[in-house]
């Protein structure tokens, strides 16, 4: 559960926060790896999401996100039902894209170093990867200081921004300021449909009561 403190604690550790961050990331990863190594137990999806993923979405401002992508005017139009519904599809996107590093592991990724930067109120926290099965590269989270401390907002894989590669095709969901209904519920579906496909395939017997498994 170490992510549970990585972003919200840093303020009250005694380390100066940077090295908070870092050192709680370090250790996250680390979690993960060992997760990654024990990919034949029958709840391996539930220990992931209880070990990894939970704690991540808990420093993670999904309504930052949602904000980024629509725009703000665009989210504040949502209704409740329709804003709940665009804030669970993204935690769920976010969480298959953890359980894709995690998965990735295996493969032999190693982590070269972590080194967060923090203003007064945005901050990055850049981790460097170095996977067989990719190029070199690094993962840069980026941190914005909210009431409830400093929470993930973005993330960029290399030279891919998640809110720059999808920001377009969310914002077309929107026509002269009006939410385009049948817009909306493609991209839902669309978006849903390849949570709950991917999630299908890592499930197994042993994985009762994990939230992401489809039924």
């Amino acid at each position: 559960m170490a992510l549970l403190v990585l972003l919200q604690g840093a303020q009250a550790a005694a380390a100066p926060p940077q090295q908070a961050i870092e050192a709680q990331f370090s250790r996250a990863w680390q979690q993960a790896e060992q997760l990654a190594a024990q990919r034949q137990r029958q709840d391996w999806v539930a220990a992931v999401e209880q070990q990894v993923v939970e704690p991540l979405l808990a420093v993670w401002s999904l309504p930052a996100l949602a904000e980024q992508l629509l725009g703000r005017e665009q989210l504040a139009a949502l209704s409740p039902a329709q804003r709940s519904e665009l804030l669970a599809m993204l935690g769920t996107t976010v969480a298959r894209y953890v359980f894709e590093v995690v998965e990735r592991l295996t493969a032999g990724a190693t982590l070269t170093g972590v080194q967060v930067a923090l203003g007064d109120v945005d901050g990055t926290l850049t981790a460097g990867v170095s996977p067989r099965w990719w190029w070199d590269t690094d993962v840069v989270f980026y941190l914005q200081r909210r009431q409830a401390g400093w929470q993930i907002i973005n993330l960029q894989v290399g030279p891919v921004n998640y809110v720059a590669a999808k920001q377009r095709r969310y914002r077309q969901l929107f026509k002269g300021g009006e939410l385009q209904p049948q817009r909306w519920a493609r991209l839902l579906a669309e978006r849903q449909e390849k949570n709950t496909r991917y999630f299908a395939g890592l499930c197994r017997p042993g994985d009762i009561g994990a939230r992401l498994c489809p039924g």
